[in-house]
């Protein structure tokens, strides 16, 4: 395990990038940057030359490889605001990114009954989020107001970044629930 690498240390092994790079984006969705996942890659490919060791049977390439590849998917993941099980199952409704804003046909300026049952809405959902125990309330609202990275819930809470996805997940499941009770 070598402590300090360099640009040269990394050179000799970028191929590996660029081939894990064409072979993930051939499976993740269009808006997906290939600099990001080459950079991602190349964090990969740092950690690979970090960890490999001779022992064991496995050549560098084909050991630097699955990393790579799995620093690229981990890095999606961690960029990815729905949780993997909704993701697998397909139980979402997935909206492309240049698509023209559905919502603002949903509710029109114009119809006052609309928009006062849109107040009520707002008004129902903040009472319920204010009956959740504090730290709940203090999860919610850093992770998708704020917008605080899992990564730093996961360290503070010493839990993984899944757990943390999967507690945010159970609030918002908890909160939709209280809200058709109340008949919204």
């Amino acid at each position: 395990m070598q402590s300090h690498l360099t640009n040269a240390d990394l050179h000799p092994h970028t191929h590996l990038v660029i081939s894990a790079v064409k072979r993930v984006k051939r499976r993740v969705p269009s808006h997906i940057e290939s600099d990001d996942l080459r950079q991602a890659g190349m964090i990969g490919l740092w950690q690979a030359l970090q960890r490999f060791s001779t022992i064991g049977t496995a050549t560098f390439d084909s050991w630097a490889t699955r990393r790579i590849e799995g620093a690229m998917l981990d890095e999606l993941r961690r960029l990815d605001w729905l949780p993997r099980h909704l993701r697998k199952t397909g139980e979402f409704m997935e909206v492309p990114f240049d698509a023209p804003d559905i919502f603002d046909s949903l509710v029109s300026p114009d119809d006052l009954e609309a928009e006062y049952a849109v107040k009520q809405q707002c008004v129902a959902a903040t009472a319920e989020i204010d009956l959740l125990p504090p730290a709940k309330q203090r999860l919610l609202i850093q992770l998708c107001l704020e917008e605080r990275p899992l990564v730093e819930f996961a360290l503070e809470l010493r839990v993984s970044q899944a757990r943390i996805s999967q507690m945010k997940f159970e609030i918002i499941e908890l909160l939709a629930k209280r809200l058709r009770l109340r008949g919204f």
